[in-house]
């Protein structure tokens, strides 16, 4: 498991609209753990990723974008 390392990216936030899309995607995501509120593939909490700006998917499910 790779693990995301914030400490090697900008922590600039995400609009409300992408934060909400990309939960969505997470939701649905067969490695999402509900209950802990993990991905098991990359180990992050989603609810601290999703709101990154620079954070993606680590199987491409969704991407970073360019700060607002």
């Amino acid at each position: 498991m790779k693990f995301f390392n914030v400490q090697k990216i900008p922590l600039i936030p995400v609009n409300k609209e992408t934060r909400e899309f990309r939960q969505s995607i997470c939701n649905s995501c067969e490695h999402y753990n509900s209950t802990l509120h993990i991905c098991k593939k990359c180990g992050c909490v989603i609810d601290f990723k999703i709101t990154i700006a620079y954070a993606k998917c680590p199987i491409d499910k969704w991407l970073s974008v360019k700060p607002d």
